[in-house]
């Protein structure tokens, strides 16, 4: 993972700091990038990969934190063919 920082969001009140995010995710031979922006914290999690019935590609949740009403978590799921 790289952040780069990008200021503050102040638009629901209190200013936090805003991160883009770039993370790369690696299962075996499969490699998935995915770019974001993280609210808060740059923090970047991979909460879980899944083997697909029947199919190569692995799935994966990606978790970081964004903005909906505050800062919360969110989980993404990326596919990795």
């Amino acid at each position: 993972m790289v952040s780069e920082s990008r200021g503050t969001d102040s638009s629901s009140g209190s200013p936090v700091p805003v991160h883009e995010i770039h993370v790369q995710l690696r299962a075996g031979s499969r490699i998935g990038n995915v770019d974001t922006t993280a609210y808060c914290e740059p923090l970047v999690t991979v909460k879980a990969l899944y083997r697909i019935p029947g199919r190569k590609e692995r799935l994966s949740i990606l978790s970081f934190i964004g903005r909906a009403y505050g800062c919360e978590e969110v989980d993404v799921p990326v596919l990795l063919r």
